[in-house]
């Protein structure tokens, strides 16, 4: 009977837990035995299938008491119920896993779901997974730039793996739907994401094109922050920070353009499935986006923290209409390289020749 368990934070909306949800519905139909073990209690956003168990650490044992007791727990659960193999996701959780299964012969693959370069924030810690990942199994990345920071040992047991996309008859939809005047955004409110230059810009953007919007999906620490912005520049009627929201492809596919100004990413998910969907996209080049796309083919790239080449590329969209359709109709094209199966064949090659080798 082979039995798999994933280990990570929460499964709250974020795109880690969106790329588990997708597999898990996959992998169900291949082990016998598909269980999630969390190291939170929160609630859960996407959809899992039923036969899939989930189980929190903090039900059993309160981490605030002692994080020893966490890892002790996940060690004897993993040996007592016979799994076959674990993978776990997002960095502080790796290392937990990896600690925890110090000398235990259950396979263990890591993924890598962000810049390594930059997450965890602490060098400190970034020293600390670069030692501990020596002692996993297999570790999964999302970009060769991410895969590059690594050493010559940990880069020789390392896979490179887009994630998957799954928009079903969503597919191309923003090519065919009439177009607003709005500009969209999707992602966590976060020092990362930098949302604020894309505020900046649009401050500038709307003096030339006063009857645009822009609307930035998601929520986070910095919601405060970004709303203070918003009214000084006095923008409370043309920007909005709706939230989170599960059908996001319907709020965002009567747009004219997708912005990204991350900072820095591993794979961005908004950015896949705005490509997927059809919309025109610009983004800053962060890891992930720059593998995605070709500047001024399928989407546009602009220098991090330029806010100037943004305005230019917001305005280059909504003057040209023409160009603005050829970019997001090419950009739809990466929904079949990003196939779910395609690549949930990828992850399962790897999770299978680690378990016929164990």
């Amino acid at each position: 009977m082979k039995k798999i368990v994933i280990f990570t934070g929460t499964l709250s909306h974020g795109g880690s837990e969106r790329v588990i949800s997708t597999l898990c519905h996959e992998f169900i139909n291949i082990f016998d035995k598909v269980e999630i073990i969390l190291f939170y209690n929160m609630p859960i956003f996407y959809n899992m299938p039923e036969n899939i168990t989930v189980t929190t650490i903090d039900d059993y044992i309160d981490g605030k008491v002692n994080i020893v007791k966490k890892l002790l727990w996940l060690r004897s659960y993993i040996r007592k119920n016979k799994v076959d193999l674990v993978l776990s996701f997002l960095a502080p959780f790796n290392m937990f896993a990896i600690l925890s299964l110090l000398g235990n012969k259950t396979p263990l693959i890591v993924a890598e779901r962000n810049d390594p370069r930059h997450i965890p924030n602490k060098k400190s810690m970034r020293l600390m997974r670069n030692i501990l990942y020596n002692f996993s199994s297999r570790i999964i990345v999302q970009t060769e730039n991410n895969k590059e920071y690594f050493n010559s040992y940990i880069k020789k047991k390392t896979d490179i793996i887009y994630n998957p996309i799954s928009l079903g008859t969503n597919k191309g939809k923003a090519l065919i739907t009439p177009k607003n005047k709005k500009i969209v955004s999707v992602g966590r409110l976060i020092q990362q994401k930098n949302q604020k230059m894309m505020i900046d810009a649009f401050s500038s953007v709307i003096q030339k094109y006063p009857d645009y919007k822009l609307v930035i999906y998601g929520e986070g620490e910095l919601r405060p922050e970004l709303e203070q912005l918003i009214k000084e520049y006095k923008l409370e009627n043309s920007v909005y920070l709706p939230g989170v929201k599960k059908d996001i492809h319907q709020y965002i596919k009567d747009a004219e353009m997708f912005l990204l100004t991350s900072k820095f990413e591993g794979m961005p998910n908004a950015l896949i499935e705005a490509m997927c969907l059809g919309l025109p996209c610009i983004s800053t080049k962060v890891s992930g986006a720059v593998d995605l796309i070709k500047n001024g083919e399928n989407g546009l790239l602009v220098d991090l923290d330029d806010t100037e080449e943004l305005i230019a590329n917001i305005e280059k969209i909504i003057e040209d209409n023409e160009y603005a359709f050829e970019l997001g109709k090419k950009a739809s094209f990466l929904n079949e390289e990003l196939s779910v199966a395609r690549i949930a064949d990828k992850w399962l090659n790897t999770i299978t020749c680690k378990i016929k080798n164990n």
